[in-house]
């Protein structure tokens, strides 16, 4: 995994248009806000980076599948432009939701 970067995409984001490959030159990057129970958890440069920061919020008695169904979870990470488009408050791009299969797959990344 060279430069800390996936060589492949996690399950179930290449057939939705969501794997990245790295950087692109010349434009600007977009920034993933991570979303958990209707609040901002973290965020990430690319969608596996911000898959990795729902390890904030692992939980301890329950699966993830589980943790993902609770009332109110909603697992779901917002696609902005750029960081500066979210630092000023523009309208995310897209909301992408998570499923428990994509959390498992990016913390499974993790050293």
């Amino acid at each position: 995994m060279p430069g800390g970067r996936v060589t492949a995409p996690l399950p179930g984001l290449q057939a939705h248009g969501y794997w990245h490959s790295g950087l692109v030159r010349g434009l600007a990057m977009p920034f993933f806000e991570v979303v958990w129970h209707g609040e901002g958890i973290g965020d990430g440069a690319d969608l596996q980076e911000a898959l990795q920061a729902y390890l904030a919020v692992r939980p301890e008695d329950l699966s993830w599948a589980e943790a993902c169904a609770a009332p109110g979870a909603e697992p779901c990470i917002r696609r902005y432009s750029s960081f500066e488009a979210f630092l000023d408050n523009a309208d995310a791009l897209e909301t992408i939701p998570v499923t428990a299969v994509m959390i498992e797959a990016a913390l499974a990344e993790l050293p």
